[in-house]
């Protein structure tokens, strides 16, 4: 097993829960809105659709924070939603993913999460987007980072460069969408 991601996007009236672990169950009942439920039982298919892919025989569980992962481990799970998609991965690896549809930018919020050279290197928001979400991933990697900023990522040709030397990172651009995987590097 290396690593494997599934984008799904959620059709309108979708609501389907196969094989929910009871602590998933309870927290996607907490929400009380119909696309957020929507969001987050689409999400867990997709995660248990690549457990069986992958022929991996666990259970997705969430930890306290909300963070889900798999009981047995053995595997490393991250999954990300924006509008009508799902965005999962499982990796061998610890692994961050992200996925946002693309939309006209708030420079004011880009400033607060991408380091001046960064910003210098967007010249579209499709190149903020590219950045965002591997920020985003990066985050979702580790749980929390005390600065993103001080983690800058930089383009050459199509090939993502982190500042973090124990990460190793793709970005994916597909029609209006904006898509990053970040892993750890485990020699």
């Amino acid at each position: 097993m290396n690593k494997m991601l599934l984008l799904h996007k959620i059709a309108e009236d979708e609501i389907f829960a196969e094989n929910l672990s009871e602590s998933v169950f309870k927290r996607v009942n907490e929400k009380t809105k119909k696309a957020d439920k929507a969001q987050s039982l689409s999400a867990y298919s997709c995660l248990n659709k690549l457990l069986s892919l992958m022929k991996i025989d666990d259970e997705v569980i969430l930890q306290e924070n909300g963070k889900p992962t798999l009981k047995q481990g053995g595997a490393f799970i991250s999954v990300s939603h924006s509008k009508n998609f799902v965005l999962c991965g499982i990796s061998k690896h610890p692994i961050g993913v992200d996925l946002e549809k693309m939309r006209p930018i708030n420079l004011k919020v880009a400033k607060r999460f991408c380091s001046e050279n960064e910003l210098k290197n967007c010249k579209n928001e499709r190149d903020f987007f590219k950045i965002w979400t591997l920020k985003e991933a990066y985050f979702k990697l580790y749980g929390s980072v005390l600065d993103i900023k001080k983690v800058e990522f930089t383009f050459i040709a199509d090939e993502v460069h982190c500042s973090d030397k124990k990460i190793k990172a793709k970005s994916f651009l597909k029609n209006d969408l904006a898509i990053a995987v970040c892993e750890k590097i485990i020699p």
